[in-house]
């Protein structure tokens, strides 16, 4: 109801350039120097309908002048673990206790069950889930040239079984004042990240996050010699499907690349106005693949699989002159006059067999 797509997302600009929010993940944090929220009129003037529901500008870093370029590496290692993971779930003999009480025992074999007590949380999610980041960056200024550049591995194992997030990161900012009028500068960065994804978010009995709800704790989903129970093989005991099984027979993977190229000029003819051209290309590459093998029981020896790719690409062109003076050291007047220009393209497909 805010714009003219009827959106509520704000729109974000990197660097000048307008920017998805879905690309907030190839983005290295500590690249970033500022965040400002923009919800006035003067930022509606500036970008039209996209700016309806606020403008957040992102400015990431730019050298600092030293009198030597400032090597700095950052690590950070660490667990993650479920926020509450002592949620009152029956064990064995708590189980069986209320199976007889509601009449549910007819044809169970407790002496055996008896011999298995699992707890599914430890089964399906993990908490000792490591996460591991470096960054190295190198940073200088001068009178005449301003460089940051940087490097970044993140890798994050998910709570859930067969999740994770990995992503590699450089940047290279760059500012160089060729004469006293004039300034030219370029902002890049690459990325690569991989998402293993444990579930698409159905509330079912063999999706792991959902079935650690259901699986009863008698339910053994390995086998004594560590190998994941199946009902391929009749060692699952449980019904319908083991939800490790159904994991590992399952995957989905993303793939995204993705690069942003910025390349500016800064002309100054007289003072207090100040023209800027600037060209920027941001192109994103992203696929998917699922796959359901051809062993699972479930699949009656069919199996599945699925592949996606979508590539965009979108050029802009922003032209701007802005004049600034103050008038009698009372009055301060600054005056922008702009325009911008944006061809966004994109082409996918599918299949799935």
């Amino acid at each position: 109801i805010n714009s003219l797509s009827s959106g509520t997302s704000p729109l974000f600009i990197l660097d000048g350039v307008p920017v998805s929010s879905a690309d907030f993940n190839t983005l290295n944090p500590s690249d970033i120097e500022s965040i400002s929220v923009l919800k006035d009129a003067s930022s509606t003037s500036i970008y039209g309908a996209r700016a309806a529901n606020g403008v957040v500008v992102i400015t990431t870093k730019r050298g600092l002048a030293l009198d030597k370029a400032k090597v700095t590496f950052r690590t950070q290692l660490g667990i993650s673990q479920l926020a509450q993971d002592k949620w009152n779930q029956m064990n064995t003999e708590e189980r069986i206790l209320f199976e007889k009480e509601v009449g549910l025992d007819k044809g169970k074999d407790y002496d055996l069950l008896r011999k298995t007590d699992i707890n599914w949380l430890d089964v399906v999610f993990n908490n000792k889930a490591m996460l591991q980041n470096y960054e190295v960056s190198v940073n200088r200024a001068t009178d005449r040239l301003n460089y940051y550049v940087s490097g970044n591995f993140f890798d994050q194992d998910g709570i859930a079984q067969g999740s994770g997030f990995r992503r590699y990161n450089l940047r290279a900012n760059a500012d160089v004042k060729a004469s006293n009028w004039l300034k030219v500068g370029t902002t890049s960065t690459v990325s690569y990240e991989e998402i293993e994804q444990a579930q698409t978010g159905e509330y079912t009995s063999v999706t792991p996050i959902s079935a650690s709800h259901f699986m009863m704790p008698y339910w053994n989903p390995y086998n004594e010699d560590g190998s994941v129970a199946s009902t391929k093989d009749g060692s699952w005991t449980g019904t319908n499907q083991n939800p490790v099984d159904w994991m590992q027979n399952n995957p989905v993977n993303y793939k995204k690349y993705k690069v942003l190229s910025t390349l500016y000029a800064e002309v100054s003819p007289i003072k207090g106005l100040t023209i800027k051209s600037q060209f920027a290309a941001d192109y994103a590459h992203m696929t998917a693949f699922r796959q359901s093998f051809p062993s699972f029981s479930t699949n009656n020896g069919s199996g599945n699989a699925g592949r996606s790719s979508n590539d965009r690409l979108s050029l802009t062109i922003t032209n701007t002159a802005n004049y600034h003076f103050t008038l009698e050291e009372k009055h301060d007047f600054n005056f922008l006059l702009g325009q911008e220009g944006v061809d966004a393209q994109s082409e996918g497909f599918s299949i799935s067999m």
